[in-house]
């Protein structure tokens, strides 16, 4: 049980983390429309 609680939390935080980064790539980088 506490394993698998683990795992998600992990996996969550990777696609927090995921996100957040491509949000910086998306910001950082110049608009292309």
């Amino acid at each position: 049980m506490f394993e698998i609680g683990r795992l998600c939390l992990v996996v969550v935080n990777e696609k927090k983390n995921k996100i957040l980064t491509e949000n910086e790539l998306l910001r950082d980088s110049p608009i292309i429309t």
